[in-house]
């Protein structure tokens, strides 16, 4: 017996001891009063003193259920906050979580580094803080400072960021890093300023999470920020943008989101904003507002990476912001229209794979570019790739410019805008007078005066265009400004569209390189013709064509023949033939191509 009691001893204790060494000395559960409104300062003060005391590593976790707070909950560095469930722990809020610096009136250079907070819902206290009603009268007081668009209802869910001076200082140093943002479900409730914002902030994550009714502007914002990725989140019904940056922010990659119906409730609000910054009526009233559902606003915004998000508004859905303004005097009816992507002042950029459909009648753009400048900072669009999207507009809408260009700028390699191998379906109308699918436009003068758009690329695409006149209709029109260079080649029209090649305003573009190659058919011309032939501009910068880096032909006096080996073709029903610049040192490759199809 004495055996057996030794033996259950020491068991015991190696239980015990496992048991001990298993708990996460470095995780914590705080306990919050639930569904109860009047605890909502005892919740906060509980939160804070438990993030206050918090070791470097340590996990805090909300349990399950229901909880008010009230006041801003500031965070720290090195700690995770994280709800039990993502949507089973729910936090009703009237201020946001905020790094220290936003309460620090002097600029101490403080941040947060080795955040994250994940797993859990916030929803704006629908009680306490104020809705942003733009059909109510005191959407007039926007912009005056009152209690409209400062204390509670200027403030996001979220708010890492340092004290912004109003000006942009080049290589501003980036004091909060390394932040995890994950299954969060941010419901506005019609109220607060973003979703999330970050300034001055590097290696950040923003992934899995659902954003929506944002009351006066942005999903995400962005300001002077690197090294940031925004992947698989949700983002509808918000005031202004779905996601935004402004300014300095360099390496931005948003990926495989979804985001619907922005600009909802900010035409409005800035309407009155003019106003009582000092605009008169009638100058407010000549306003308009295209914000789009990604807005890199520049200048100096420099690899941004858009890749296979979905944009959309809802369909046939108008822009309500334009029914407001008429109560006030704005005689446009579409003062205020939807943009999907705009790139002012943003360089070495791509838009890749995305899924575009604005079905609306107050469609706008589906893209577009300009100049952009902050104090003595000016920086025009240039090097961005327009590559593999749809763009969509659906019979019961109507888009004015599908693609706006304004002062496009180009690199030291000669890329400026590229629009390449995208499929472009308008089954609505085009509203400008040519029905353009292009505008290259004179924008407004910057710190320069007027800059002409330096390169233009629009190659490969497919284009299907309903009811598109063919005797008064041009794909192109540049308006009032130069094109230094043009590059046209490739497209094709589907769906019964005339091809179009007209442009309007051609005197004004100083070079025009362009190929057209003759159709090729497989089945029966491959044994007795095994040559794509076909015409280019003489004095081409393009000297020699390649298909899969094996086949080669110069393009000799404005002639091309290039040979066709069958194990090149064989089962395919494209190639693509890579365009080479020649110098007297050696061929150089470029991102050109032209898209042949057989059988066509």
């Amino acid at each position: 017996m004495k055996t057996i009691a030794k033996i259950w001893g020491a068991f015991m204790i190696l239980l015990l001891a496992t048991l001990f060494f298993s708990i996460d000395v470095n995780a914590s559960t705080v306990s919050l009063v639930p569904n109860n409104e009047s605890a909502a300062s005892q919740n906060k003060t509980t939160l804070q003193r438990a993030i206050n005391a918090a070791n470097a590593g340590e996990t805090i976790t909300i349990p399950k259920g229901t909880y008010y707070l009230s006041g801003e909950i500031m965070v720290k560095s090195n700690i995770t906050i994280q709800g039990e469930d993502m949507y089973a722990t729910k936090l009703y809020i009237d201020k946001g979580f905020v790094s220290p610096y936003i309460q620090i009136s002097a600029d101490t250079g403080l941040g947060v580094s080795n955040l994250t907070m994940k797993n859990m819902s916030m929803v704006m206290n629908p009680n306490t803080v104020p809705t942003i009603d733009i059909n109510a009268d005191t959407v007039q007081e926007y912009g005056k400072g009152t209690a409209l668009d400062t204390n509670k209802k200027n403030f996001s869910f979220i708010e890492i960021s340092n004290k912004y001076s109003g000006k942009y200082t080049p290589n501003t140093p980036r004091t909060n890093k390394n932040l995890t943002f994950s299954n969060l479900n941010l419901d506005g409730e019609l109220k607060g300023d973003s979703g999330i914002f970050l300034g001055d902030a590097e290696n950040v994550t923003v992934t899995n999470s659902t954003i929506k009714n944002i009351g006066a502007k942005n999903g995400i914002s962005l300001q002077t920020c690197s090294n940031i990725t925004i992947k698989n989140n949700t983002i509808t019904n918000v005031g202004r943008s779905s996601i935004f940056m402004y300014l300095g922010n360099k390496n931005i990659t948003i990926e495989n989101n979804s985001m619907k119906d922005w600009l909802q409730r900010f035409g409005v609000l800035h309407y009155f904003q003019l106003i009582n910054g000092g605009m008169t009526k009638e100058k407010a009233r000549e306003t308009t507002n295209n914000d789009s559902g990604i807005y890199s606003y520049g200048p100096a915004n420099e690899g941004i990476f858009i890749k296979n998000n979905q944009l959309s508004v809802s369909e046939g859905k108008k822009n309500p912001n334009n029914a407001v303004l008429a109560k006030y005097g704005v005689t446009n009816t579409q003062s205020i229209m939807y943009s999907a992507i705009r790139l002012p002042g943003t360089k070495d950029s791509e838009v890749i794979g995305n899924d575009v459909q604005l079905t609306s009648p107050d469609a706008y753009s589906f893209l577009d570019v300009n100049i952009k400048s902050e104090g003595t900072l000016e920086q025009g669009s240039k090097n961005i790739y327009i590559k593999k999207n749809t763009f969509t507009v659906g019979s019961s809408g109507t888009i004015m410019y599908p693609f706006r260009i304004f002062n496009a700028e180009a690199d030291e390699n000669g890329n400026g805008i590229i629009i390449d191998e995208n499929t472009i379906d308008i089954q609505g109308d085009i509203w400008n007078y040519f029905k353009t699918i292009v505008e290259v436009r004179k924008g407004d003068p910057g710190l320069r005066g007027s800059i002409d758009t330096q390169s233009l690329t629009f190659i490969n695409n497919l284009i299907s265009v309903k009811d598109w006149p063919i005797k008064t209709s041009k794909w192109l029109y540049v308006n009032g400004c130069k094109l230094d260079v043009l590059e046209f080649w490739g497209n094709r029209f589907k769906d019964n569209t005339p091809e179009i090649l007209d442009i309007i305003g051609s005197e004004n573009i100083n070079k025009t390189y362009t190929m057209k190659l003759n159709p090729y058919f497989l089945n029966y011309e491959q044994l007795a013709n095994p040559y794509i032939t076909g015409t280019a501009t003489k004095d081409s910068i393009y000297k020699i064509t390649r298909i899969n880096d094996i086949a080669q032909a110069n393009i000799v006096d404005g002639k091309v023949m290039m040979y066709l080996k069958p194990d090149q073709v064989k089962g395919k029903d494209r190639v693509e033939i890579k365009l080479m610049k020649e110098n007297t040192l050696a061929e150089r490759a470029t991102n050109r191509a032209y898209i042949f199809y057989f059988n066509q």
